[in-house]
């Protein structure tokens, strides 16, 4: 006898349709997978059968051939036990096959019958609502996150005896529906403020403008003036999550296996700082079976580079395309994986090796400091939007370590709001969000400089041998910092404010 029933996979962070095809026929006693298997997926043979027997059902001395649909397709995880037990039981006239079309089955089991949680269940869900399968049959500790899918009804099951009970009386199953109370802002105040650093009001107007753009940012500067500081700040100054953005979010940490039971849908902005250790498939992705990075992880909020001379100058510059194309594209034997990388890059760096240049403190030589600095290579620092200097301060008193800034965290949020507010409005026809992300058509369009302006860009331009990247990220952040003013050109002053975010480039690499 045959049966077929519907179950999902995950390709890159998406699910994707696997057909469980089943044949039990008369022949020498055994159970065969086949489709192009992982070795998780082969060991399924073994975890259903003793699975089905520990459920009180005896597996009668036939041959089953079970196959996972399409062959050309690699089928990874644990999540086809659920689908791969249902199919021999159809066969078998255990359950009923007909009208099995209407369900999706998702679940790892147990040798003992139970039905345990799975990753990935979000993309497998929301695929299975896509293709109009809308009830679906999962691990009971899965539920909550399936949840966050409108149109599907999970039937949450704890052992392979439920669910067979379930299946002998469709008519009264019920399950749980999307629940809209995931999605609600969370109210919370500012772990991390800007209030609290003293001073720096350059540096926090560039962390705005970073922010109000969407722009990649660099902090330069002697150890210990606030470099990490300012950085881990930034995501307290971009908008909560839009729902959208919390279930992509939501469901690269379902893949991942990071997603937290109590709190699957946070609308806070992710922070990634990964040790500059890191290796260049855990920051951009890959491996042999391959899986989402840092880049991926930090999708819709901040992944920050400590230490920046630190890292692998050839893992740094793996960054360079998912900083222009806002994903990442991983090539195996085996398929190519597309994770999403839309995140902002920030960075931190020393301007030397003891830490203290430009102080006069700092001992080391230009050999030494070119040495140290020239780990970081120019395509990359051509894709940094703005470079802002941290200098050291002097503290005068106790007082002033103590005291307030009027610059907080939500004050400069709200100024990050209007700002996107008024992105929001241009790009309204544009398939763009932010000004980072204009191409040269839309800088044309958008970036009108007063005449003045005009004047000052031809003398930068007469005397400078910026990159036409260069250029073009010049406007983009001058536009953002005209948005912050209020301001429909960019005018001089807007713009000498975002050339001042490249002279980085020349007073520590001696170009640009």
């Amino acid at each position: 006898m045959f049966s077929r029933i519907r179950s999902y996979g995950i390709s890159g962070i998406d699910g994707i349709a696997i057909a469980v095809e089943a044949d039990v026929s008369p022949g020498l006693p055994m159970f065969h997978l086949v489709g192009h298997l992982s070795r998780e997926v082969s060991e399924a043979e073994e975890r259903v059968r003793t699975a089905i027997r520990n459920s009180g059902i005896t597996l009668p001395p036939r041959r089953i051939t079970v196959n996972l649909s399409p062959a050309g397709i690699r089928k990874e995880g644990t999540a086809f036990d659920l689908a791969i037990a249902v199919a021999v039981l159809c066969c078998l006239g255990v359950i009923d096959p007909d009208g099995m079309e209407e369900f999706t089955f998702l679940g790892e089991l147990g040798l003992d019958g139970t039905v345990r949680p799975i990753r990935g269940i979000l993309p497998m869900v929301i695929a299975s609502v896509k293709d109009g399968v809308r009830r679906i049959f999962l691990p009971k500790d899965n539920v909550r996150e399936g949840r966050a899918v409108m149109g599907a009804e999970l039937i949450g099951v704890t052992d392979l005896k439920e669910l067979c009970r379930m299946l002998s009386r469709r008519a009264a199953i019920q399950g749980e529906y999307f629940d809209s109370h995931m999605f609600e802002e969370e109210d919370h105040p500012f772990a991390e403020d800007y209030a609290d650093m003293i001073g720096l009001k350059s540096v926090k107007f560039a962390c705005m403008a970073a922010a109000a753009g969407r722009h990649s940012i660099l902090f330069i500067g002697p150890a210990g003036t606030g470099k990490s500081m300012a950085a881990s700040r930034l995501p307290g100054i971009l908008p909560p999550l839009t729902m959208e953005e919390t279930i992509e979010l939501a469901k690269i940490r379902s893949i991942c296996g990071l997603l937290d039971p109590s709190v699957p849908f946070s609308r806070k902005r992710p922070f990634r700082a990964p040790h500059h250790s890191v290796t260049q498939s855990a920051l951009v992705g890959g491996g042999a079976n391959p899986r989402p990075g840092e880049i991926t992880l930090a999708t819709h909020g901040v992944l920050f580079l400590d230490e920046l001379a630190e890292f692998s100058p050839r893992t740094i510059d793996l960054l360079r395309q998912p900083m222009e194309e806002h994903k990442v594209v991983i090539s195996r034997m085996k398929g190519t994986m597309v994770y999403p990388a839309d995140c902002m890059i920030a960075a931190a760096l020393n301007g030397c090796k003891c830490g203290l240049y430009p102080d006069r403190r700092c001992q080391c030589s230009d050999n030494d400091r070119n040495r140290y600095l020239g780990k970081i290579s120019g395509p990359f620092l051509d894709r940094i939007d703005i470079g802002v200097e941290v200098p050291r301060q002097k503290v005068r008193s106790t007082e002033q370590l103590a005291g307030k800034e009027s610059w907080s965290t939500a004050s400069m949020r709200e100024k990050v709001m209007q700002a996107l507010e008024i992105q929001k409005k241009r790009f309204s026809s544009e398939p763009i969000r932010y000004n980072s992300e204009m191409n040269s058509a839309q800088i044309r369009a958008y970036c009108q400089l007063t005449p003045e302006a005009v004047q000052l860009l031809d003398r930068y331009s007469a005397g400078d041998n910026t990159s036409l990247r260069g250029y073009g990220k010049i406007c983009r952040v001058a536009r953002t910092l005209a948005d912050l003013d209020g301001k429909e050109k960019i005018d001089e002053l807007v713009l000498s404010e975002a050339l001042s975010y490249r002279s980085f480039q020349k007073k520590y690499w001696g170009r640009g």
